[in-house]
């Protein structure tokens, strides 16, 4: 099935870069100004955005694929082994009654990773078609660079918090009081410059899980 899933992936990509081809063509005679024709991608743009994301959704394929056959061992195991309580369990009467349900196992692994596959590849397609489409271009970019911007500044955060705490703290003491002081000062003044921006991620994510 991964096989099968490859080509169509392939295909795919080489219909829709020969379909964007097609479109430009037929609006060349029509002379439009360059900021509309930005709009209307390329094939390079397709082929530029959707071969990466082919290779990500097949090593994500392949990846969790490798992972079913321990992880089935592994449950297998535990229910014999007794990790997982099966005649004492409280579900008894549940495995009981669904004691065939195993024949769907198949199907679904099957099915879940062809569908995380084709989902993984739009998504990043369509990331990565964002920063080579001319009219998201620049604001992906700032972006991504905001991003790495304060990736750095959360890693140098963690780093040093973490060095500090090993330095003045054994478990819940301070063992340098005045450090510790202004540690603590340091980092709530430092949380008041982000304490805005994590709201609004919250904010955010309330509102896309509803």
């Amino acid at each position: 099935i991964g096989f099968f899933i490859v080509v169509l992936l392939g295909l795919l990509e080489a219909e829709l870069g020969s379909e964007a081809d097609q479109l430009r063509s037929t609006l060349d005679p029509y002379n439009l100004p360059d900021y509309i024709m930005q709009i209307f991608p390329t094939s390079q743009m397709v082929h530029t955005a959707l071969a990466p994301a082919m290779f990500i959704s097949c090593s994500v394929m392949a990846f969790i694929v490798a992972l079913y056959v321990p992880s089935s061992i592994a449950t297998v195991l535990k229910f014999r082994g007794g990790i997982l309580s099966s005649l004492r369990s409280a579900s008894f009467q549940k495995y009981r009654n669904g004691v065939d349900y195993t024949y769907v196992n198949t199907a679904n692994a099957l099915y879940g990773v062809a569908f995380m596959a084709i989902l993984i590849y739009l998504a990043s397609g369509l990331f990565i078609f964002l920063f080579v489409w001319p009219v998201s271009k620049s604001g992906m970019i700032y972006l991504f660079t905001t991003g790495v911007g304060i990736a750095i500044t959360v890693g140098i955060k963690i780093v040093v918090t973490a060095v500090l705490n090993k330095r003045q703290y054994r478990s819940f003491y301070r063992i340098r009081p005045a450090a510790a002081r202004v540690t603590s000062l340091a980092l709530e003044c430092w949380q008041l410059g982000l304490a805005s921006t994590i709201a609004a991620i919250r904010i955010f994510q309330y509102l896309a899980s509803a």
